[in-house]
C-alpha cells in the first residue's frame, strides 16, 4: 500500500494554487513561511519519488511531473532556504548513492555540480543577492549565530544542567536575539535545541534513535518498493539537514506526525519478534 499512500498527500497540491503569492509566500496564516516551507518540502520528496518510478504509464508521470514542479515553485515562493536546500539535497544525495552502487557515481556526480552552478547563476542573473552571495541575508544569519551561541552555554550554566538541560520551553527565559525587527526565542538549530532542552541525556537519545532507524534501512531496504525506499530514506536526509538550519518540525504538531510516518517506513515492512514456542503473541 506504500506507492498509494505516499502519492496522497500530493491531492493537497492543486486547493493551494488559488493561495499562492508573492515571496513569502505564508501557506497557512496561522504559521510561518518556514513551517510552510517545511511540509511542502516534504511533498516535493514525494513528487519526486514518484517522478523516479520507471515503470508507470505515461500519464503517471505527467502528474508526477506537475507535481514536482508545483512542490518546488511553492517552496521557492516561502522563501524558506532550510526547506529549500534541505529538500534537494537530501534528493540528491540519495541519487548519488543510487549511483554509486552502479557504479555512475562521477558522471552524475558533475551533473549535479553543473546544474546547481547554473541555478546560482541564473538566480543571481534575474535577483542579484545585496550581500553578492546567493541565500546570504546578513542580519538574519547573523542573528541566528548569536542566538545559537547563547544555546550552547545554556547546560553549562547552573547545576545537573549538563546531564538534564533546562527543560523544555524554558531557554526562552534565557536567550532572545534581535532578527529581522523581531526576538527570535529558539535556536533555528534542532540540535541545538536539544541541547539546551535536555543536555547529555536529550543527545544520547537522538543517537539511539538515530542508530535504530539505520539498522532498520540496512534490515528493510531490500523488501521495500523503489517508491517507498527513495521517498524514506530522502525523508531522513532531509529531517537531519532541514534541522541544521531551522526548527520547523518542532513547531507543528502535523509537521511532527508526517514526518514521523516517513520516518517509520523501514519500520513497517520489517518482520514481527519471533514469539518462543509454545506461546501465543498478543494480538490486542
Amino acid at each position: 500500500r506504500w506507492p498509494w499512500l505516499l502519492r496522497l498527500p500530493l491531492l493537497a497540491l492543486p486547493w493551494l494554487i488559488p493561495q499562492l503569492g508573492p515571496k513569502p509566500w505564508i501557506p497557512n496564516p496561522l504559521a510561518g513561511p518556514n513551517q510552510g516551507g517545511y511540509l511542502l518540502g516534504l511533498l516535493l520528496l514525494l513528487a519526486v519519488g514518484w517522478l523516479w518510478q520507471r515503470s508507470q504509464p505515461w500519464w503517471g508521470r505527467l502528474l508526477a511531473g506537475g507535481a514536482a514542479a508545483l512542490a518546488l515553485l511553492m517552496v521557492w515562493q516561502t522563501g524558506s532556504r532550510a526547506a529549500l536546500i534541505s529538500s534537494l539535497g537530501a534528493l540528491a544525495l540519495v541519487l548519488l548513492r543510487e549511483r554509486a552502487a552502479k557504479g555512475q557515481l562521477w558522471r552524475d556526480l558533475l551533473g549535479l555540480l553543473g546544474l546547481a552552478a547554473g541555478a546560482v547563476a541564473l538566480k543571481q542573473l534575474l535577483r542579484p543577492s545585496s550581500t553578492g552571495l546567493p541565500g546570504l541575508h546578513l542580519s538574519s544569519d547573523l542573528g541566528r549565530l548569536e542566538i545559537g551561541q547563547c544555546y550552547i552555554q545554556l547546560p553549562f550554566s547552573g547545576s545537573n544542567r549538563l546531564l538534564y538541560g533546562v527543560g523544555f520551553e524554558r531557554p526562552k527565559d534565557f536567550c532572545h536575539q534581535q532578527i529581522h525587527g523581531g526576538v527570535a526565542d529558539h535556536a533555528h538549530n534542532l540540535y541545538l535545541q536539544l541541547w539546551a532542552d535536555s543536555g547529555l541525556l536529550g543527545l544520547l537519545g537522538l543517537g539511539l534513535l538515530l542508530a535504530l532507524l539505520l539498522i532498520s534501512w540496512k534490515r528493510a531496504e531490500p523488501l521495500l518498493d523503489p517508491l517507498a525506499r527513495r521517498v524514506g530514506q530522502a525523508a531522513l536526509v532531509y529531517t537531519l539537514l532541514q534541522g541544521c538550519f531551522d526548527l520547523s518540525l518542532l513547531h507543528w504538531p502535523v509537521t511532527q506526525v508526517f514526518t514521523g510516518v516517513l520516518l517509520a517506513i523501514p519500520l513497517a515492512v520489517l518482520p514481527p519478534a519471533a514469539v518462543p514456542s509454545g506461546q501465543q503473541p498478543d494480538r490486542r
